[in-house]
């Protein structure tokens, strides 16, 4: 008893190395419950013993050992970074344990095995069992086999490599101890099970007598496929799942068995690089003038294509058009027919891999049928067959149907019998495909050889025809054969009974009952505008016009009476050519004619009253006729010149909202921002900021965001007025968007405003650029126009040059597509095989092409609108790892494209196949922090029911392993994220998903920020009662509550703050020492600051590092403007907890108190600018994220900052950023 006593007096660290094998069971007991009991499989508990758990398997005492087995099971299955023991750990356990003479450490030693196994270990697992097959110890050897049969068994050939197996295993069968074969053959006979027949062929090396033995023992074993029974950690939490739906097609009674997939041989074998066999001048051999030596060339590659039944995959182009080119041309009949069958290797040894060749391959087999000896044609036919197993029928359809147009009875007869197989080998989907636009072309071919001359020919004809009808069903099929005469239906029919279907149809999927479609109900105050007089029209100039042009043409157009008397100061005819205006029909160049004759006067030549009807005139024109591109160019800087005139300033910011309508507010911002005439006057150049700053506040839109940011900082070098236009785009730039609650970390609980005017939408959607060779026209653009089939534009060439190894000829195919989009603006959903190879261009090596492909993606989702849907699920992967891209001219254009997406077919599609969840799993840092910040914006306004709550469950492990990640951007994205997924999900749901997700103490920060969250969710509306007091809007105090309409008294509640004790009587003098009252007052002294600074009255707010005048300035003005005492000592305690108080008061108060904001912003925004010179980042973030809120909050009431607002803070933040990234 004492000695125990002194061994539970040790650390359980200690007493597992000890001397004393009692002390060492002690310490392996303690060590196995300690594992048990440990939460988090990432503490740093268990790095204690990552280095001694190897020493409990190799104990020399049983006991000890056996108990030290135990802890080692416990510390595998429940630590994160088990997995860095595998090795030394399990060449332990193969030594020492697995045949050990005790039962006890042998089950305890293969169940550590199968634990490796199971935590995503297995390639090291089956390493380390791999070596204990090859011990001199046959009962070691015996029992790593048996281990390995049990794994087989229990995680299946998806975990457990096969081919690794059947290498091992050969060996194996030999070993001169009868313990170690039997073992083995058990191991064949459960590899058996699971591969069928799949594996017979990899036994061909046995001795005939172990052949005969194995193959009795396979023939007693039943034919259901087995199922895993256990499942890699990453695979568990989908099982169940899965279990649910194969019980749920299992109920369905349809027989099937729904065990484990069926496995190609194919997939076991080894691949084998059949070019590096070729002979030295194997070419220049098979361009030998003797037929023999071309023979013997061809017979070599024929015997390793033979001995090869899958090789590699490589460059086989050089090979193909060898081959090709003696199918073709060569005159010996015998070259031909080892050529073909060597195609015919090739084509077996890639399978779907030979799609590449496969197009050019088949024409020239198709052409060779004209060869009338009966072993060339069976060679074909094998060809032509194992060839289409690498493409699909689509993709050769033009070339089937033009061989059965063909002259050569031969081939005619030999395509239609081949194209009889395809269609065995085709599913209904296909051939209906694209309204049936496949199935009628080949009836239609097919029916011009059902009365050729040739028997063969109609034989196989009317053969292929059954056989289609058999695939598609005679309801489809009869309505195409009416011309067809009754012997020959006899005929078709006989063919539909006699064939066989080799591929089964999909199982249409089950029908759900639709939903009722969400009301939109429309917002309080909206119009719906629509816009009149929208003509399409081309402009047949090919630039702007010019003055001369346009006074030339405007003759004929514009009355001289009008015309003649247009300057800078006759009002009165200005007036008349704006009702002339407002008149005219649209046609022709009219629109160009008078814009032009506009702009020949200049706005600073011109009164403020003629200014303002030429503006007028401007905004008649734009709003119902077509304007070149070139032209509104031109325009632009006279328009900003009239923004510099007081009373012309709103008419001509119209005007300009106006071109970016009928263009985008980025192509009116490059113009302004690029032009000379802009950027030398600065004027001008601040007025262009300053109208794109309001522009984006408007409308919440911003486009190329990168762009519109170097031009802030453009401007930040320029005298004041241009720098502060510049700092005020900046930070509009990075406002949060308007109605999302992702903008920062903390949610605000400030209700936004939609009420703010915005551009013109419906107008900018009804107008479309279309390019002549020299410009873009814009013109209206109509809602009924035919949808175009591009398909059929995709040919197999482009197809080929889509993955072609020059750049160039992929830049151009990605171009013509563009063109080809372009040229139509309403297409189909149909894109032929295309959608992958553009798919794999986003990814192109090449940025220019990477950035036309992502171009190209959003062109085909504007003009396909909801057809594009079917392609997501190929465009949209490579997009969202784009947007995680380093250079912003991939990140931008992707970002762009997904949003295009999904505003034109929806978001639905989006989380459907684990899309998102994969992309988050798998992306870069970046890519994450995007994509949590893009779901952080849509996941709030997309419809609950819209998208799958098992899609986002998916999501929420990685979510909340990103609250946590070391990268603050991924972890700030994370933390926005969280309330779009508890909207669709739900809080509880959420809750739970994290008990048990999240272990130990990083539990309790999550479920912290999920309650936090749970406040920032929407209120549901409640359902008004007639007995309800009604809280009167505006009314001085909200405590007065007025009853239902007809009743005349009120209901007076006393004033309580949420969250307080009521008053006491003993606490009156703590009371009168708290300041209750509201912390930032309605007053008007704010100007007076502003003015008393101005002339020099006060300290300029400027300094390098805050000096102490500044701070007691401060809060001298802060006690002047009666700020809430509490609050004033809060903000200026020396310590930064006090700090933090004072954010966490504003932020509570800002919802109720905007005007009291508003009144001292100035204020709030120079305490802020004080705290980026702390070192303390808790208070900076906050203080950052509540200045953020407390924007918002301002603009939704329509507040402008004045310059000494933001001189006062901009300068500070910028710097403050400049410092950060450096």
């Amino acid at each position: 008893m004492e000695e125990e006593e002194q061994f539970n007096k040790l650390s359980v660290e200690e007493r597992c190395v000890h001397k004393s094998w009692k002390a060492r069971v002690s310490g392996y007991e303690a060590a196995a419950k300690l594992f048990r009991t440990i939460d988090d499989e990432k503490s740093p508990e268990w790095n204690k013993y990552l280095g001694l758990v190897k020493k409990f398997v190799v104990d020399s005492n049983a006991p000890a050992q056996e108990k030290g087995l135990d802890a080692v099971l416990a510390f595998v299955e429940n630590c994160n970074a088990a997995g860095k023991t595998v090795n030394d750990v399990m060449s332990g356990v193969i030594q020492k344990c697995i045949a050990a003479p005790k039962a006890r450490t042998k089950e305890l030693g293969a169940q550590i095995c199968l634990m490796y196994i199971e935590i995503e270990k297995h390639e090291l697992a089956l390493e380390e069992l791999f070596k204990g097959t090859e011990s001199k110890n046959p009962k070691i050897s015996a029992a790593s086999v048996h281990i390995i049969t049990d794994a087989l068994r229990e995680f299946g050939p998806k975990v457990i490599n096969v081919n690794k197996l059947i290498k091992r295993a050969m060996p194996l069968l030999e070993d001169r101890d009868k313990g170690v074969r039997d073992e083995t053959k058990q191991l064949l006979i459960e590899m058996y099970r699971w591969l069928g027949e799949a594996l017979t062929p990899q036994l061909s090396s046995l001795k005939p007598a172990q052949l005969n033995e194995m193959t009795a023992e396979f023939a007693k074993m039943e034919a259901s496929r087995p199922k895993p029974t256990r499942f890699l950690r990453s695979q568990q939490a989908k099982q169940s799942q899965i279990v649910a739906e194969r019980e749920e097609e299992a109920d369905e009674g349809d027989g099937e068995d729904v065990g484990g997939e069926a496995i190609d041989p194919f997939d076991l074998m080894d691949p084998v690089d059949i070019l590096s066999q070729l002979p030295k001048g194997f070419y220049e051999q098979l361009e030998a003038k003797k037929w023999s030596e071309r023979k013997e060339a061809l017979d070599a590659l024929e015997k390793s294509l033979n001995d090869a039944p899958k090789i590699e995959n490589a460059d086989y182009g050089d090979l193909i058009r060898a081959l090709k080119k003696i199918i073709q041309k060569d005159s010996n009949v015998v070259v031909v027919c080892v050529a073909i069958k060597c195609v015919t290797g090739i084509a077996k040894g890639l399978k779907k891999r030979f799609h590449t060749y496969a197009v050019v391959t088949m024409q020239a087999l198709f052409e060779k049928f004209k060869e009338k000896k009966q072993n060339v044609v069976l060679a074909l036919r094998d060809a032509v067959d194992t060839v289409f197993v690498s493409i699909t029928l689509e993709a050769i359809l033009e070339d089937v149907i033009a061989n059965l147009d063909n002259k050569n009875p031969s081939i005619k007869s030999e395509v239609a019998g081949f194209l009889a197989r395809c269609l065995t080998k085709t599913t209904p989907v296909m051939l209906n495909n694209n309204k049936k636009a496949m199935l009628k072309a080949l009836v239609k071919a097919l029916l011009k050889s059902l009365v050729d001359q040739d028997p063969n020919v109609r034989e196989n004809a009317a053969l292929a025809l059954g056989t289609a009808m058999k695939v598609v069903g005679e309801k489809v099929m009869l309505p195409l054969l009416t011309d067809v005469d009754n012997q020959k239906m006899a005929k078709i029919k006989e063919s539909h009974d006699n064939a066989v279907i080799l591929v089964k149809a999909p199982k249409p999927a089950k029908a759900k009952e639709p939903s009722p479609a969400p009301i939109q109900e429309k917002p309080s105050g909206a119009k719906i505008v629509k816009p009149k007089n929208i003509v399409k029209k081309k402009a047949t100039t090919g630039g702007g016009l010019a003055a001369k042009e346009a006074i030339a043409k405007a003759k004929s157009l514009i009355p001289d009476n009008i015309l003649s008397k247009l300057d800078g100061n006759n009002e009165a005819a200005w007036s008349e050519y704006l009702k002339f205006v407002e008149q005219l029909d649209v046609s022709g160049e009219s629109g160009e004619i008078t814009f032009a004759v506009t702009c020949t006067i200049p706005s600073e030549e011109a009164s403020s009253d003629v200014l303002a009807i030429k503006l007028n005139v401007l905004k008649a024109i734009t709003n119902k006729m077509s304007v070149s591109k070139s032209t509104l160019d031109n325009a632009i800087p006279d328009v900003l010149f009239a923004l510099t005139n007081k009373d012309c300033a709103e008419s001509a910011s119209a005007v300009l909202n106006n071109f970016a309508n009928m263009t985008s507010v980025d192509q009116v911002v490059r113009s302004a921002l690029t032009d000379e005439i802009v950027l030398n006057n600065p004027k001008l150049w601040a007025e262009a900021l300053n109208w794109t700053t309001s522009s984006i506040m408007k409308s919440g839109v911003i486009g190329d965001a990168a762009f519109l940011e170097e031009c802030g900082k453009n401007a930040l070098h320029q005298c004041d007025l241009v720098r502060n236009a510049g700092l005020a785009l900046i930070g509009t730039l990075h406002l949060p968007p308007r109605g999302s609650d992702s903008s920062s970390t903390r949610k605000e609980k400030v209700l936004r405003s939609s009420s703010a005017p915005k551009v013109n939408e419906t107008l900018k959607a009804d107008r479309v650029v279309e390019e002549s060779s020299s410009e873009k026209e814009i013109v209206p653009k109509s809602q009924n126009e035919p949808r175009v089939d591009i398909g059929n534009q995709i040919t197999e060439q482009t197809m080929k040059d889509l993955v072609d190894k020059t750049w160039k000829v992929r830049a151009e195919v990605v171009t013509k597509l563009q063109g080809i989009v372009n040229s139509n603006p309403n297409i189909t959903g149909n894109l032929g095989d295309a959608p992958p190879l553009i798919a794999a261009r986003i990814k192109d090596g090449n940025t220019s092409i990477a950035t036309s492909a992502i171009a190209l993606v959003e062109s085909l989702a504007k003009a396909m609108g909801p057809f594009f849907k079917i392609h997501v699920k190929v465009f949209l992967p490579p997009l969202l790892k784009s947007i995680g891209d380093s250079k912003t001219w991939i990140k931008t254009p992707a970002l762009s494209c997904i949003n295009t997406i999904g505003e034109t077919s929806g978001y639905k599609e989006f989380f459907e196949n684990e899309m998102i969840a994969d992309a988050l799993k798998t992306g870069s840092p970046a890519t994450r922090a995007e994509l949590w910040i893009w779901l952080a914006e849509k996941l709030p306004n997309i419809p609950v029911k819209m998208i799958q709550k098992e899609e986002l469950s998916v999501c929420l492990p990685t979510l909340y392993n990103n609250l946590e990640d070391r990268n603050a951007e991924v972890r700030k994205g994370a933390n926005d994220a969280v309330l779009g997924f508890m909207i669709h999900l739900g809080y509880s749901s959420m809750n739970s998903a994290c008990d048990n997700i999240v272990k130990g103490s990083n539990a309790a920060a999550i479920k912290a920020i999920l309650d936090k969250t749970r406040g920032l969710l929407p209120e549901k509306p409640v359902t008004k009662s007639k007995s309800q007091p009604i809280i009167e809007k505006g009314s001085k105090s909200a405590s007065v509550a007025k009853m239902a309409p007809g009743s005349s008294a009120t209901v007076t509640k006393p004033k309580v703050k949420p969250g307080s004790a009521p008053p006491s009587r003993t606490g009156r003098k703590k009371e009168e020492d708290v300041d209750a009252s509201a912390l930032l007052k309605i007053n008007s002294l704010k100007h007076q600051r502003a003015i008393d600074e101005q002339k020099l009255k006060i300290m300029k707010w400027n300094f390098t590092t805050p000096r102490q005048e500044f701070v007691d300035l401060l809060r001298d003005q802060m006690t002047a403007a009666n700020c809430n005492k509490n609050l004033i000592a809060n903000m200026f305690h020396t310590d930064f907890k006090y700090h933090l108080k004072a954010i966490d008061s504003l932020m509570d108060e800002l919802p109720s108190n905007v005007p009291g904001l508003i009144c001292n912003l100035d204020l709030v925004l120079r305490w802020m600018t004080l705290r980026f010179f702390d070192t303390n980042p808790s208070v900076i973030t906050r203080g950052l994220d509540y200045l953020s809120h407390a924007f918002t909050a301002v603009q939704n009431d329509n507040y402008v900052m004045l310059d000494s607002e933001a001189n006062s803070f901009l300068p500070y933040l910028v710097l403050k950023v400049h410092i950060g990234l450096h």
